[in-house]
């Protein structure tokens, strides 16, 4: 409503063709597209309807003949992306989803884990909650396609990044771009114009940007939930985005250090154009990403890949920490699971006592390290270990789409098969995390 109101007092003439139509159908056909309507992607009334109008007023002749309106290209890619948000969801997500309901569950009604079966826990909910939404994001765009409507990328491997604003950059691209359009820029954003002829500007534009950060972090963990694990989540992130500021101002600006600048720049591995990632006709591979080849050619000091997996795992673990908050329906309940994660006890497996149980003198002990779960003694840990790697070392749909083979496509389907006996066989509903918010 906001996007067609500041439309509708401009000067530009009705028949522009960025203009916005204010029929009532064109509202009623925007809000009842279904696709992304219950979790995203957030969409704007102005990158849609462009596409609806577009199905109204395109001729495409071959032959003297007029040829259906169908992208053969979308729906194959549609196809491809909506089963590998299928697999995500219902064999990746809700395998995580047992293991961390079980340890939440635990420390909720007052228990304290052994510190793996609480890292399991955190670790199991934070790969729960990438595969079930990004799963979702995936069929919601991959049905978009099948419409022929190109859907705003949402996720850009957020677990990859190397710090809080590189990762609020790649997770739920459609939420960030909404709180930066609606709260960020009216705040003042980093410009603070409003102030621009006060005394001392640029350290007090440096201030209030810090206090817009601040308050849009707390908003998105608002916007989540009214419970006070979603304030805590929404606090802890903007502490950390006012942090990450401050050290940006303090030493890239006085050193402009090349490493940080080219980790800041590049470790995205974004294209070129990844300052249209919220255009859609700039995300799916329906346009081939282009990279610069020198940059992958060019060896790194080994102190820079020190930088870089320093600069991923404090990141990677203060999401982490910062999901129990989130995922927790009470705050001892989240406290007692970082208890554990710290202060835990320290099980191993019962064949290793034979040769490390002097370490009994040192408070250690010996059995099932993940008895609280159910399973097999290893199932957990390989698990993750399998989440980790998928997120880290394997391309994102986006990627994998750009250029479709006979071999990938054959691979999906089998996916495909596995979700669906999943889904068919084992009998069961699957519930999405995103419904909740």
């Amino acid at each position: 409503m906001l996007d067609c109101y500041k439309q509708a007092t401009t000067d530009n003439p009705p028949e522009k063709p960025d203009s916005i139509s204010l029929h009532f159908l064109d509202y009623c056909l925007f809000i009842t597209f279904f696709p992304q309507l219950i979790a995203g992607p957030i969409v704007h009334h102005k990158e849609m309807m462009p596409q609806f109008d577009a199905m109204d007023t395109i001729q495409i002749r071959k032959q003297n003949s007029l040829i259906s309106l169908i992208n053969w290209e979308y729906m194959a890619k549609g196809l491809f992306i909506f089963a590998i948000g299928l697999f995500k969801k219902v064999v990746i997500a809700d395998s995580f989803a047992k293991w961390a309901n079980a340890g939440f569950s635990a420390v909720e009604n007052g228990a304290v884990l052994n510190l793996f079966e609480s890292w399991a826990t955190s670790l199991s909910y934070t790969f729960q909650l990438y595969f079930d939404f990004s799963g979702y994001c995936d069929m919601a765009l991959g049905l978009g396609l099948l419409f022929g409507i190109l859907l705003p990328l949402n996720f850009n491997s957020p677990y990859k990044a190397l710090n809080i604003t590189d990762f609020w950059r790649r997770w739920h691209i459609t939420l960030g771009r909404f709180f930066r359009e609606y709260v960020y820029i009216p705040l003042g954003g980093n410009r603070n114009e409003k102030y621009k002829n006060a005394l001392h500007y640029i350290f007090l534009n440096k201030i209030l940007t810090l206090r817009n950060l601040f308050i849009v972090a707390l908003l998105s963990g608002i916007w989540h939930g009214a419970g006070w694990g979603f304030v805590i989540w929404g606090i802890l992130h903007g502490g950390a985005m006012v942090v990450h500021r401050i050290y940006q101002n303090l030493v890239l600006s006085r050193q402009r250090d090349k490493i940080y600048k080219s980790m800041d720049t590049k470790s995205a591995n974004l294209p070129k154009n990844h300052k249209n990632l919220h255009n859609h006709r700039a995300n799916l591979g329906i346009y081939e990403n282009k990279t610069d080849s020198n940059q992958h050619k060019q060896k790194q000091p080994f102190r820079q890949k020190l930088l870089i997996l320093l600069y991923w795992f404090l990141t990677f673990n203060f999401v982490n920490l910062s999901w129990i908050f989130f995922r927790a329906e009470n705050i001892t309940g989240a406290l007692n699971l970082i208890k554990g994660m710290f202060s835990g006890v320290i099980i191993l497996p019962s064949f290793l006592e034979s040769r490390l149980g002097f370490l009994k003198e040192y408070g250690v002990g010996f059995g099932n390290f993940m008895g609280n779960f159910g399973e097999k003694i290893f199932m957990v840990p390989s698990f993750i270990i399998l989440g980790l790697c998928i997120t880290l070392l394997s391309k994102n749909t986006n990627q994998l789409a750009t250029k479709l083979s006979n071999k990938k496509m054959i691979f999906t389907g089998l996916l495909f098969a596995m979700s669906v006996w999943q889904l068919g066989v084992l009998g069961y509903t699957p519930e999405f995390l995103y419904f909740n918010f």
